[in-house]
């Protein structure tokens, strides 16, 4: 399991910092996951793969589809759910 599992780990805090943040930059998840820039760059090229995030140039983007997944299972979107408030 060893490195495969602290891939996996350091994606998903990948994904939970852009579910935060609109956009960061490499070096900044770099800093942040205490990982060298190269590191990040491989994460972010296999979450891409994934479809889960948008590549820029520097950064990152969460792709918009990733943001309503979590509506998924409401049955409505996140603009439903503001009018209802």
């Amino acid at each position: 399991m060893g490195r495969g599992m602290y891939n996996l780990e350091r994606q998903e805090q990948i994904i939970a910092v852009l579910e935060k943040r609109k956009s960061i930059s490499v070096k900044e998840l770099a800093q942040l996951l205490y990982v060298s820039q190269p590191t990040v760059r491989r994460d972010l090229e296999s979450l891409q793969q994934q479809g889960k995030l948008q590549r820029t140039h520097g950064g990152v983007v969460l792709r918009k589809r990733m943001r309503f997944e979590k509506y998924r299972d409401t049955g409505l979107n996140p603009e439903d759910l503001r009018r209802q408030k």
